[in-house]
């Protein structure tokens, strides 16, 4: 007696993901918030974690920090046609927003224990790799989005 494999598993992996689009596309909340809001969002929090480093108002640097190190991720749709259209570089890409998250991972840390120091070196940090991230792929990403 043969056994048969179940039907998802036999199904072919860009159908799941055509699937997944048609889905997001039709259920709009179901897909997050756009890139760009994102963006925005971040640049607010990054702002905030300025002015709260510079006014020794730790709690507020941490908390902002963490919003960023939490920051929520574009829609279903808009990763998959980044991932997609940035192809072998899309590794890059992920590891770059690992590395802002560390980074502010790292900075709320040190807020945490009021180390003026190592948070303005870790400030310094997050923002190099926000710059590094731009310089990389804001263009292309740009381009992927807004054709």
């Amino acid at each position: 007696m043969t056994t048969r494999e179940p039907a998802c598993r036999s199904a072919a992996p860009n159908r799941v993901v055509l699937g997944l689009l048609l889905l997001l596309h039709g259920m709009p909340a179901l897909a997050g918030p756009n890139l760009q809001e994102v963006m925005k969002t971040l640049g607010d929090d990054l702002c905030r974690a300025s002015g709260a480093l510079l006014q020794e108002d730790y709690p507020a640097l941490a908390a902002a920090a963490r919003d960023i190190a939490g920051h929520p991720r574009p829609g279903m749709g808009e990763r998959l046609k980044i991932l997609a259209g940035l192809g072998k570089d899309a590794e890059r890409f992920r590891s770059a927003d690992s590395a802002v998250h560390d980074a502010a991972t790292s900075l709320a840390e040190a807020a945490e224990l009021k180390d003026a120091q190592a948070a303005a070196a870790h400030y310094a940090q997050l923002v190099g790799q926000c710059v590094e991230c731009h310089a990389g792929f804001r263009q292309r990403v740009r381009a992927l989005l807004h054709p």
